[in-house]
């Protein structure tokens, strides 16, 4: 189990630092976030629109998510700088696969059609949540 590192010792250690300082600044952002939440709980002042304390925590939220690219980011960044071409490729697909699965998420979620592609159906409202709450199940 206890295998020596083979080949990127530089790299092993550059990608902790950077995973273990991004999951701790993701949480600190997320738990800041969630404590001024529950602060304006206490106090009363909370309004119907997204307060910006839930913004914080998704910004946390979008840290957690970065931090695997940052990963691949850093890793395509230390292979290109020692001419590791095959592995820099392969660090290069991944972001590129990253990439499209970013644009494909960020146009359908806007409703806009992908061409060639049918456009995605609206979400329908079970007819068992439709009804009356009074009103009997259908059996």
């Amino acid at each position: 189990m206890n295998s020596p590192t083979f080949g990127h010792p530089r790299l092993e250690r550059l990608l902790a630092a950077v995973l273990q300082y991004g999951t701790w600044l993701a949480s600190a952002v997320t738990a800041s976030g969630l404590a001024l939440a529950l602060i304006d709980t206490h106090t009363g002042t909370q309004n119907l629109a997204l307060p910006a304390n839930m913004r914080i925590v998704s910004l946390g939220i979008v840290l957690f998510i970065l931090l695997p690219v940052l990963r691949v980011l850093l890793m395509l960044l230390v292979f290109l700088q020692e001419r590791n071409y095959r592995f820099t490729a392969i660090a290069t697909l991944v972001l590129a696969i990253i990439a499209l699965s970013f644009f494909l998420g960020w146009r359908a979620s806007r409703g806009t059609a992908i061409s060639g592609c049918p456009p995605l159906p609206a979400p329908r409202v079970a007819a068992s949540l439709s009804r009356h709450p009074s009103s009997p199940p259908h059996l």
